[in-house]
């Protein structure tokens, strides 16, 4: 056997230097650290999307069930609610408003709408408006109310009333849309003094309207509802790391005033 080929041999035997070892086990740490976070941007990633896609179909929700009752808002049958009111004997003008902006003692805020509904759609007779649909059918006083609020339990979001007559009579739903808040409702109406249009903004800075603003509702032609979806807090400790909040907004006109 040559010097070189023992040499080689020996050399073979000596394996890795201290040096060496640190070296590759720095590197194949700075590589596990950044695989991992990979990983854990993704999965942080995926929670983000996957919330905003649940705050958009909460926003959607809330915002179609507002629309909906935006345009049901003063129907009176087949004659057109006269300046807003409804046509309902024993009814105070203000209990007949087809719209009327709600704020409880802690400054949330919301909306009541005022409308006519046959009874076989509805569900539940309530008080009868003296005017009756185009088929000749009776119309029964339906109000539905959606106000933030804040359940015993600490949900919090939109809560929804109905009841079938002004102050009394069948509830109709006692509910709650979570992770939904109301931030303004703004009301377009067209100014006859001035001729143009002029908005009316309802928010949690707005005190009770006055009679007169009241009256200036009723003849709005559009309604903008400006909702905030507050998102869910998720992992096992509840925390709001990956929690999305988002604005939204939609417009609806009011085809029954």
């Amino acid at each position: 056997m040559g010097k070189d080929s023992l040499f080689m041999k020996k050399l073979a035997l000596q394996g890795y230097s201290l040096i060496e070892l640190m070296i590759a086990l720095l590197l194949g740490s700075i590589l596990l650290l950044g695989v991992m976070q990979v990983i854990i941007g993704s999965s942080t990633l995926g929670t983000t999307t996957s919330n905003l896609l649940s705050n958009q179909d909460t926003a959607k929700s809330a915002l179609d069930l507002l629309g909906g009752e935006a345009r049901r808002a003063g129907y009176n049958g087949c004659l057109k609610a006269a300046n807003g009111l409804l046509d309902i004997a024993g009814y105070s003008d203000d209990d007949r408003y087809a719209l009327m902006p709600v704020k409880d003692s802690e400054g949330r805020i919301g909306i009541e709408f005022r409308y006519g509904i046959d009874e076989n759609v509805g569900g539940v007779k309530g008080d009868l408006l003296t005017n009756k649909d185009c088929l000749n059918k009776p119309l029964h006083f339906r109000n539905m109310i959606y106000q933030n609020c804040v359940k015993a339990g600490g949900e919090q979001g939109i809560c929804v009333k109905g009841k079938s007559g002004a102050n009394t009579g069948n509830d109709l739903v006692d509910d709650i849309i979570e992770d939904i808040e109301l931030k303004q409702i703004v009301f377009s109406y067209f100014d006859q003094s001035y001729n143009k249009y002029q908005t009316i903004t309802f928010d949690n800075n707005h005190q009770n309207m006055s009679p007169d603003t009241l009256k200036k509702l009723q003849s709005a032609e559009r309604v903008t509802f400006f909702v905030k979806a507050l998102g869910r807090s998720t992992g096992a400790n509840k925390k709001s790391m990956t929690k999305v909040e988002r604005d939204y907004s939609a417009s609806y006109k009011l085809r029954n005033l």
